[in-house]
This record gives structure tokens, C-alpha cells and sequence, in this order.
């Protein structure tokens, strides 16, 4: 069985590590670290191991405006619909919290996330040139919350 709850203190070197195996990006772990503490963080934890299997980190922007800055899940983990379950989560938390709108950006390359959001109902809006350290654009999707 799998919960989705919010990051506790002790799971942070956990996200850390998901964070660094699993997305493309360089991850600072000190500032990765400092978000988990004060942005809108859920985990995803396998009960039965108290597992962190994924995550999802998001914050408001502007006033009507959350924007998710990582979503994870471990490789072992992937399409049981645990993505789904993080971003239905964060939505949740960031509509409680006055947002009506929620974005994002993803690697140009990145197929499957650029899928995954497609049928999460998120459209493309936007391209931001040369966003990653790589030089790899980033595609900025959005959708209503």
C-alpha cells in the first residue's frame, strides 16, 4: 500500500537522494533541502517498507499561481500510478491555498514526463531557451487547477 502525505523532517536525505537518482538536473542537496521545508512537499511512501518512493515539490508564485519545481518517482515504482497520485496531491494542496492555476517546465527531450502531463491536462504555453545547465530547453506547460 501506498500514501501520499506531506515530507516529514526525517524523510528529507531520502527525497535528497531520490531527487539526485532520479531527475536529470544537478540537484543542490542543501538547497533542495531547504525547499522540502518550506514549499508545498508531498512524498509518496510505501507503507509496508516506510519507503520514500516518490515526490512532488510545488509553491505559489504569485498570488492565483503554483508552479511544480520536481516531481520523481523511483524507477522501480514508475507506472503505478504514483506521479498521478503526487500531482493530484500537490493540485489539492495548492487549490486549498487560493491558486487556480498551476505550470511547470520539462526538458524539450523528455518524452514521457511531456506525455504524463499532456494526460494530466497541462498544454504547452511556453519555451524557454537554453534552461538547463546542459543548454537543453525546457517546454513550460499549464493548466487550470
Amino acid at each position: 500500500m501506498m500514501v501520499v502525505e506531506p515530507v516529514r523532517a526525517t524523510d528529507i536525505e531520502n527525497v535528497v537522494r531520490l531527487a539526485s537518482g532520479t531527475l536529470r538536473a544537478d540537484v543542490d542537496p542543501e538547497e533542495l533541502a531547504g525547499r522540502l521545508t518550506c514549499d508545498c512537499c508531498m512524498v509518496a511512501r510505501d507503507v509496508a517498507t516506510d519507503t520514500i518512493i516518490g515526490f512532488a515539490l510545488a509553491r505559489r508564485e504569485v498570488p492565483c499561481e503554483g508552479h511544480v519545481l520536481a516531481l520523481a518517482v523511483d524507477q522501480a515504482w514508475r507506472g503505478e500510478g504514483i506521479g498521478s497520485a503526487l500531482l493530484s496531491r500537490v493540485r489539492s494542496e495548492l487549490r486549498r491555498d487560493g491558486a487556480m492555476h498551476l505550470c511547470l517546465e520539462v526538458r524539450a527531450s523528455n518524452r514521457s514526463a511531456v506525455a504524463f502531463y499532456q494526460r494530466h491536462g497541462f498544454h504547452p504555453e511556453g519555451l524557454q531557451e537554453h534552461a538547463y545547465a546542459d543548454g537543453e530547453d525546457a517546454v513550460r506547460f499549464g493548466r487550470p487547477i
